[in-house]
């Protein structure tokens, strides 16, 4: 393999002749742009979707004229002040990866070298997200789901009865979610939506986040936030598990959701907040709905006032959204008060 030289990661898997595609797999577990690695490193792309100023990406390389399954590999990459890939990095990187191929090349080890082995730029994705990205990844290459998909559809049917969800296989749900398109599920999960206990509902909402939900389904999970955050009795992880299955959702919907959440809420759980931002954050660019969210979060303690805003304008395109809500003359003195002091510690380094 002519590897001499690669300016890059695109250069040295194209001289290898290998495919090489990129999944996001922080804010939400989706396939990037067939062209997305050369942009992120020879254009200086910044990160659409960054995680605590990381890119957290799986690395799929195969060869088009092998017949081998696939590497797959789980990698942070850090990003500099502009949202982009620190070159650095992606030289180490690049450094690791070539010595692994040349090592295959010479044939001087039995299994060539992991790359990966002891690297600080490798992580391991907790199960549930992997089993919701091994879900998208199979139905994208129209592979057939695992073992536990029938079962799942057999208890969203309501066939078994809604508390016999112990049975449930978290892989199960992830190819229902996967394959929403196929054999009605996005039919079987809205009729399931208003009669799920709590635990299944989780588990769902961590697959749909990942998703594109129909209207119908989306409408039924706002229905269901709606009636869960006007019980007496507050279910934090209700409210947030519908808000992060609605993240999914189109927009018009999630804005009525949440908006509606917003105004009739007087105290907004620190969670729901979180998953707002963390997953919703593409809703927070209308201006109203990022002041609303910008009033609740100031009755936050200051440090997580500070956490959640800093994390929520590195996302590309969303600071204009906060600072055109942030002046708008509307805003309460305490706002106005929690983001000055913000100000304060950035520029006091804390």
């Amino acid at each position: 393999m002519d590897t001499l030289n690669p300016s890059c990661l695109h250069s040295l898997f194209e001289r290898g002749g290998l495919d090489c595609r990129l999944w996001e797999m922080g804010r939400r577990v989706q396939p990037l742009a067939q062209d997305f690695l050369l942009r992120f490193e020879r254009d200086g792309l910044a990160y659409p979707f960054p995680l605590q100023r990381k890119a957290c990406l799986a690395l799929i390389l195969s060869s088009p004229v092998k017949n081998e399954q696939a590497n797959i590999w789980f990698l942070q990459l850090p990003l500099d002040e502009l949202g982009s890939l620190q070159l650095s990095a992606r030289d180490y990187l690049l450094e690791r990866m070539l010595e692994s191929f040349l090592l295959q090349g010479e044939n001087s080890s039995p299994d060539g070298k992991d790359p990966l082995q002891d690297n600080p730029l490798a992580f391991q994705p907790g199960e549930e997200k992997r089993a919701i990205f091994h879900a998208l990844y199979a139905a994208s290459l129209h592979q057939p789901p695992s073992s536990q998909y029938s079962r799942a559809r057999q208890y969203f049917s309501s066939d078994s009865g809604w508390d016999q969800w112990s049975f449930l296989g978290f892989q199960g749900i992830a190819d229902i979610c996967a394959r929403l398109s196929e054999e009605d599920n996005d039919a079987l999960l809205t009729a399931a939506i208003e009669h799920l206990p709590a635990e299944p509902l989780y588990a769902l909402a961590s697959c749909l986040e990942n998703s594109s939900p129909s209207s119908n389904l989306s409408n039924a999970l706002a229905l269901r936030l709606q009636q869960e955050s006007g019980q007496a009795q507050m279910n934090t992880s209700i409210w947030t598990a519908c808000v992060r299955a609605l993240s999914a959702a189109p927009a018009n919907i999630q804005q009525s959701a949440f908006k509606r959440l917003l105004l009739n809420t007087q105290n907004i759980p620190q969670d729901v907040l979180i998953a707002l931002s963390a997953k919703a954050w593409a809703t927070l660019q209308n201006e109203q709905l990022a002041l609303l969210w910008l009033e609740h979060l100031s009755r936050q303690p200051q440090a997580v006032f500070n956490t959640l805003l800093a994390d929520l304008m590195f996302i590309p395109g969303m600071r204009a959204a906060v600072m055109a809500a942030m002046r708008n003359p509307q805003r309460s003195e305490k706002l106005a008060t929690a983001f000055q002091q913000l100000l304060q510690a950035h520029k006091s380094g804390d």
